[in-house]
């Protein structure tokens, strides 16, 4: 309930409240003049009281209005209060799961990040271990191949492109193991 409709109904209350009032009001006041006709100091004396408890009755109404109207407002304040304290606890609730949650994911962010980084760092390791094996092939072949030129001792063309074709165009194991033969006999 919105306080424009809490509003609402306590001055439809309040109508209400008035009108009944009014009706008694209106009750009393034909039956007071019906009284005792015949007397007229006694007629006074009632005219008096009527007026008095007029006047009574007005500021019953009046204090009755006050009354409600602060019960009303001591009431609005109160489910207000409830409210928006209320609101005040999901909010925090709210806030702290989103933390957790972006807790939780900047955990999962650091992981995976790091996962990610191993991996590369792998990888890398992995294409630079097989460089280095080749590299260390075509060392080593390079070696043999120079072991055998100083072997035979002798250099030319012919020669420099049959060692070629056997290491590097079209590796044959058995001419390699050969020449490492004569290469280590020297």
């Amino acid at each position: 309930m919105t306080k424009s409709d809490m509003i609402t109904t306590m001055f439809e209350d309040i109508k209400e409240m008035i009108a009944t009032m009014d009706k008694k009001i209106d009750h009393l006041s034909p039956q007071e003049e019906r009284k005792d006709v015949s007397n007229v100091k006694e007629e006074n004396e009632p005219k008096k009281e009527k007026r008095l408890t007029i006047g009574e009755l007005f500021n019953h109404i009046t204090s009755r209005v006050d009354e409600n109207m602060r019960t009303f407002t001591d009431k609005i304040e109160r489910e207000t209060s409830l409210v928006i304290s209320s609101s005040y606890k999901q909010m925090n609730q709210f806030d702290d799961s989103t933390n957790k949650l972006m807790g939780y994911y900047r955990k999962r962010r650091s992981l995976i990040s790091k996962i990610i980084g191993f991996q590369v760092a792998f990888a890398l390791s992995t294409i630079f271990n097989i460089y280095l094996l080749n590299e260390n092939q075509r060392l080593k072949d390079n070696d043999l191949m120079l072991k055998y030129l100083k072997a035979t001792n002798r250099l030319d063309m012919k020669l420099s492109n049959k060692l070629d074709t056997i290491f590097h165009v079209h590796r044959n194991e058995e001419a390699i193991d050969f020449i490492k033969q004569i290469a280590d006999r020297d």
